[in-house]
């Protein structure tokens, strides 16, 4: 007997130590799991997704706009070089359109067609210190377009965030509600033993086993279904955070939510700071600014000019092609020049109406955001104290159904019972765990909400 005993007991442990090695290479080579919290999720969506990088950019180009526009009261000096080779049929006509104007002889009587060689160096300088008001306002109106981007750039940022905080709180209820149907795929395999053993001793119908099977399809078919969209959220929101993790190795780490409620906050706060009412806010400022530039285009315009010019010709050297090379006659001058649209006042005004009724709609537009917030924070607040109290009130009806279902169960063994009535107490107690989940799920997702009403995300992450 001794001798039984110690070979079973050497199989056993040289089992043990053919599964242990078995599995070590698979334990040495398994992927450790992503652990992703929700401030995790918020720093990788400001970080990693290009749709906010494009603004981030578009932000800094309106930026270099500023400076563009300061960059006008800066002088315009040209310098330019020009050398031909023609007929001396004024050879003016060989010059480029607005730089140089070389003139190598007289107009003649008689076409002429000898070559002569011609040059030209000018330096011309123009300069508009004075403009009654024109650049100071296209540098507020480059200022405020590029307030404008600032503003789109932290609205985006605040809807992405939003969007991915709330795809992780869908996962989070998800992976429960995954639990509990699991839990309840294993009462159903209980319930289906029970049944069969009840049925051979005469105490249920045979049928009953059978119904039991078609329920134990449903339930593995219902989990499947929550599992399928489970994996389609975690790819969600790894897109969300422009990541390129392995879905199957993604870990919540801020499970607990569902252990807890949030607290009702306080949402005294300036509707004014809300990042949709800033970017309206910027549209209206440059709106604004627009109105101000149209207001004056319809001023005098000062320009002060200097040019420094000299030229060569080979016309009056005979023969001498090279002589037209070198630059003989120098010419310079200094001016200033004053000009006045004056039929344009039709056209001003014009623009100048247009400019007042666009302006005049984004203050109504503003007028309209400031009402929707206002009414989005009360709804959000009475939405949240509502979720509150009915998922305060969920635990009790889970207990209720616990109970309900080990007496349903209980006298289903006895035989006063039939399959339908287990079922339903069964399918009652499935309901209530996952109302619970769901319940502790919309109380964050109202407080979310909330957060988002009020402009201010940290309203909610400061809870976690």
């Amino acid at each position: 007997m001794y001798q039984i005993y110690w070979r079973l007991f050497n199989y056993r442990f040289l089992t043990c130590i053919l599964v242990v090695i078995f599995f070590i290479p698979y334990f040495l080579t398994a992927q450790p799991a992503d652990t992703i919290s929700i401030h995790t999720v918020l720093e990788k969506v400001r970080q990693n997704l290009p749709k906010l990088q494009f603004h981030k950019e578009q932000s800094a180009a309106g930026q270099q706009q500023i400076a563009l526009a300061e960059n006008t009261l800066m002088p315009d000096l040209s310098a330019g070089y020009q050398a031909g080779f023609a007929t001396d049929n004024n050879i003016s006509g060989m010059s480029y359109p607005g730089l140089l104007l070389p003139i190598s002889g007289p107009v003649t009587t008689e076409n002429s067609y000898k070559l002569y060689t011609g040059t030209a160096l000018s330096l011309i300088a123009k300069w508009n210190p004075f403009t009654f008001g024109q650049r100071r306002a296209l540098v507020e109106t480059a200022k405020s377009r590029f307030k404008l981007s600032n503003s789109q750039y932290n609205e985006q940022l605040f809807i992405v965030q939003y969007t991915a905080v709330n795809t992780y709180l869908e996962l989070l209820y998800l992976s429960k509600a995954i639990a509990s149907l699991h839990r309840n795929v294993l009462r159903t395999q209980i319930n289906l033993e029970q049944a069969a053993v009840l049925g051979r001793t005469g105490l249920r119908p045979g049928v009953d086993s059978v119904q039991f099977q078609s329920t134990l399809v449903q339930a593995e078919m219902d989990q499947l279904r929550s599992e399928k969209s489970y994996r389609q959220q975690q790819i969600t929101l790894l897109q969300q955070m422009a990541v390129s993790l392995n879905e199957d190795h993604l870990l919540l780490s801020d499970s607990a939510l569902l252990k807890r409620l949030p607290a009702l906050p306080d949402t005294s706060g300036d509707i004014t700071k809300h990042p949709l009412y800033q970017f309206y806010n910027a549209q209206k400022g440059v709106t604004a600014a627009e109105q101000r530039q149209v207001k004056n285009s319809w001023t005098p315009k000062l320009d002060f000019w200097g040019t420094a010019y000299s030229r060569g010709s080979g016309i009056n050297d005979g023969a001498n092609l090279k002589s037209g090379w070198a630059l003989s006659r120098n010419n310079f001058g200094l001016g200033l020049q004053f000009s006045f649209p004056l039929l344009d006042y039709r056209r001003w005004s014009i623009q100048k109406q247009q400019y007042e009724h666009l302006f005049n709609g984004s203050e109504e537009l503003l007028k309209q955001t400031s009402i929707d917030l206002n009414a989005q924070l009360k709804s959000a607040t009475v939405a949240l104290q509502q979720n509150l109290l009915i998922a305060k009130k969920s635990p009790e009806k889970l207990n209720a159904a616990r109970v309900a279902y080990q007496s349903l169960q209980a006298n289903y063994q006895a035989g006063r019972i039939d399959y339908t009535q287990l079922v339903q107490g069964q399918f009652d107690l499935l309901n209530a765990e996952i109302e619970v989940y769901g319940s502790y799920v919309q109380a964050w997702q109202s407080l979310l909400n909330l957060a988002v009403a009020s402009g201010d995300l940290s309203i909610f992450t400061t809870q976690l």
